[in-house]
């Protein structure tokens, strides 16, 4: 799980994940939050003894950065995110285990624009946005990609530590990290398969979809690096020139 800001939410974060396969760990990413985030993991593991919860310290740079400090601390055969905010349901996590346990895919990837979800739960321009660029990435990816920005994802833990060689080699830094999975995936060939999960309000004080414009213009420039990466526009520099696509700072939660 990658923390920042979400204290509130890991006493039911821990009480709502299932067990999944022979053992599940719940790792929380603590990037560097000062709302006593590792006090509150450490609550956890005296109280759950019997759940194998885990306190990693982020970078503390992005998101992403986080999620991969993670992904290289699991020791099971599979990965999943949960974002803290617990925007997407901690029940339906097993659905992704069991689409990866039966083959229905190699990378799965949740998708929020399927279910109705609650008034407040997305802003309408951020779900246009979102429905362009599904669009949009399932011409390039040549997969069906309904939504891109959904944080809930699975795959094999040895498909990770291929898709980790890749990392930033498209042409920007993807200060999230969706489209470096997404097109790390499809760069490995891998078959990507979508699981549509119920979307809920918020509850944490930041998140990535308030950035408003600034998140545009960086979907924006992550469109053109893939054009850029299938040879259909030459345009690397515009892209990292564009807000959101810096290699420095923070942007949104991590």
């Amino acid at each position: 799980m990658s923390d920042f800001f979400c204290s509130g939410n890991i006493q039911p974060a821990v009480e709502r994940i299932p067990e999944m396969g022979k053992f599940t760990e719940i790792i929380f990413c603590d990037d560097k939050s000062t709302d006593r985030t590792a006090d509150e993991v450490r609550r956890m593991q005296a109280r759950y003894p019997w759940r194998n919860v885990r306190l990693v310290n982020g970078p503390g740079i992005c998101k992403a950065e986080n999620v991969w400090t993670g992904f290289r601390a699991a020791t099971g055969d599979m990965v999943m995110i949960l974002d803290a905010d617990l925007s997407v349901i901690p029940e339906e996590l097993p659905l992704f285990f069991e689409a990866l346990v039966r083959g229905r895919g190699d990378f799965v990837n949740g998708s929020r624009l399927v279910y109705p979800m609650q008034e407040r739960a997305m802003k309408f321009a951020n779900m246009l946005g979102n429905k362009a660029f599904g669009l949009a990435f399932s011409f390039l990816l040549d997969q069906r990609i309904k939504d891109t920005l959904c944080g809930t994802k699975g795959l094999w833990r040895r498909d990770w530590e291929r898709l980790e060689k890749n990392l930033g080699s498209w042409g920007i830094k993807d200060m999230w990290g969706d489209y470096e999975l997404l097109f790390g995936a499809s760069r490995l060939q891998l078959e990507i398969a979508e699981i549509p999960v119920h979307y809920q309000e918020r509850d944490s004080r930041r998140h990535k979809d308030d950035e408003g414009v600034r998140q545009w213009l960086a979907d924006v420039g992550h469109l053109l690096a893939c054009l850029a990466q299938v040879g259909r526009l030459d345009v690397g520099r515009i892209a990292a020139s564009l807000p959101g696509t810096s290699t420095h700072g923070r942007i949104g939660p991590g």
